[in-house]
């Protein structure tokens, strides 16, 4: 590692629910588990050298893939969350834990062999590309999957002037892929949904999986927003449109 990472303030949410996270999140792990079946399809496991899980959390996808790479490979897992971090063992050999902001890694330039990342990116914005590309090798891989626009438009429907997190499109994401160097070598768009009951048992789970920053309140006080939640009796659809994306950096 070109520095040491510096000592950081965790995600508040995140860590608050950590414990609740791999119960919460049903969709973020499918499109974990399609990420994994990818980058197993594309032999990727079989080329060697120093990876990282970007935006780790509990640590769900990096233990998969380490199951999959050479015992001599070695896998970093990066995250903002202490919290979201301590539910990844410290014992589990060839993975090492690293807290630090995806927008300033603490890797060499050009460290290393492979990157994936699974509903993390879009914390820090299409920007933070620059930042993948910087630390991934020349002829280095990379699989993300991120949720782009059009997603939670169920919770939209369910409340039409609820503000939703701004999610960048395919397309910015796609550009901004591009500006940094890298060659998309192949992408989709994706959505995953799940039904609930109504909307607060949607916007609990939400909150469970870390995701209480997807939602603003605004200038509505809480006395307004429970009676709100009380009213709405119909069953709500979470779902999210998520680009999946192959990067090449030559």
């Amino acid at each position: 590692m070109s520095k040491q990472a510096q000592p950081l303030s965790s995600l508040p949410a995140f860590d608050r629910h950590a414990g609740s996270y791999e119960q919460a999140a049903v969709l973020q792990r499918q499109s974990a588990q399609a990420l994994l079946q990818h980058w197993l399809a594309l032999g990727l496991h079989q080329r060697g050298g120093e990876w990282l899980d970007m935006g780790a959390g509990t640590g769900w996808l990096t233990g998969q893939l380490r199951q999959h790479l050479p015992p001599d490979d070695l896998l970093w897992a990066l995250d903002n969350s202490a919290g979201m971090l301590t539910l990844l063992p410290d014992s589990v050999p060839g993975i090492r834990k690293v807290m630090a902001p995806m927008q300033e890694m603490p890797f060499a330039t050009g460290q290393l062999s492979g990157i994936v990342s699974n509903f993390a990116l879009h914390w820090a914005g299409p920007w933070v590309m620059a930042e993948l590309a910087r630390v991934l090798r020349r002829d280095g891989h990379a699989l993300i999957h991120v949720p782009v626009a059009g997603s939670l438009q169920g919770l939209q429907q369910a409340w039409p002037d609820m503000p939703i997190f701004a999610f960048a499109s395919a397309t910015v994401w796609q550009q901004a892929a591009t500006a940094a160097g890298l060659q998309v070598r192949q992408a989709q768009q994706r959505g995953y949904q799940q039904g609930y009951p109504q909307l607060r048992a949607a916007l609990q789970a939400l909150k469970r999986a870390g995701g209480t920053g997807m939602v603003k309140r605004g200038t509505r006080d809480m006395a307004t927003l429970r009676q709100r939640l009380l009213q709405n009796g119909q069953p709500v659809q979470l779902d999210y449109q998520v680009w999946q994306a192959h990067l090449y950096k030559t």
